[in-house]
C-alpha cells in the first residue's frame, strides 16, 4: 500500500450560529497518497476550506480522526501541531495573506524565521524561491505594490520556505485572471512532478481538476469522488 499522506475517518464538522447549528462536514472518509494532487470542488460555503483547515490543525473536528503520515493530528498537543505546521505543511491561500508591512522577501523568509536556523541559509533560500518564481526584482516591494499573480506567487514562495511535505492551497487562482493563474497551476504541477511535492487543492472551479490526480466533490457534508 502506498504511504497516506492524510488518512480522514468518520470527520465531522458543525458550527454554531445564533439558535442553529449547521453542519459543514458529516463522517467524511478519505485518504491522500504521497506524491498525488488532489483536488476537492464544491459550492461556495460546502465546507471545502473547513476541511483544508482541519487538515492543517488550524481548526479542531468535532469528531472523527486525522493522521498524517500515520500520525494522528487529532491527538497532539499546540507544539506538537505547530512543529507539524512548520515542518511538514505549507499553505496558500486565496487572499495571500501576506504581512503588508514587509517586503516580499521579509514575507518570505517568514515561516523560516521560525526555524530559529541560520539567517544568511534562510535568506538565501528566499532568494533562491523568489528566483525560481521570477520574482526577483520583487524583493523590496511591498505586497501593495505588487500585482495579484506577483502576490500568489510570494505566497507560493513562502509555502516551500521550509521545505515542506505537502501543500495545502485554498483557492490558489480564486482572484487572478486567466493567464496568471495558468501560470500558478504550473508553478504547482512542476512542484508535485519535479519536487515529489503532495498537493490538496480545493477550488469551485471544475477545470482546474484537469491538473489533479484524483478529486472529489463536497455536496451536502459529503465527500464524493469524481
Amino acid at each position: 500500500m502506498d504511504q497516506l499522506a492524510f488518512k480522514v475517518s468518520s470527520l465531522s464538522k458543525k458550527y454554531t450560529i445564533p439558535e442553529k447549528q449547521i453542519s459543514v462536514l458529516q463522517d467524511i472518509d478519505f485518504q491522500i497518497p504521497v506524491n498525488q494532487w488532489i483536488t476537492i470542488t464544491g459550492q461556495s460555503g460546502c465546507g471545502k476550506t473547513t476541511l483544508l483547515r482541519l487538515l492543517g490543525t488550524l481548526d479542531e473536528p468535532d469528531r472523527g480522526t486525522i493522521e498524517c503520515f500515520g500520525e494522528e493530528i487529532t491527538k497532539m498537543n499546540t507544539n506538537q501541531k505547530a512543529k507539524l505546521r512548520r515542518n511538514k505543511l505549507g499553505f496558500i491561500f486565496q487572499s495571500y495573506q501576506l504581512l503588508p508591512e514587509l517586503n516580499a522577501l521579509e514575507n518570505i523568509m517568514l515561516p523560516g524565521r521560525l526555524t530559529q536556523g541560520d539567517m544568511k541559509t534562510i535568506k538565501n533560500r528566499a532568494l533562491d524561491l523568489m528566483k525560481t518564481l521570477e520574482i526577483e526584482n520583487r524583493i523590496h516591494h511591498r505586497p501593495a505594490e505588487l500585482s495579484g499573480g506577483e502576490q500568489q506567487r510570494v505566497a507560493i514562495a513562502r509555502a516551500l520556505m521550509n521545505k515542506p511535505d505537502i501543500i495545502l492551497a485554498d483557492e490558489p487562482t480564486g482572484n487572478l485572471d486567466t493567464k496568471n493563474s495558468t501560470g500558478i497551476m504550473k508553478i504547482l504541477e512542476d512542484l508535485k512532478i519535479k519536487e515529489q511535492k503532495t498537493i490538496l487543492m480545493v477550488t469551485h472551479n471544475i477545470n482546474l481538476t484537469d491538473y489533479a490526480d484524483k478529486s472529489y466533490h463536497i455536496e451536502g457534508g459529503s465527500i464524493i469522488p469524481i
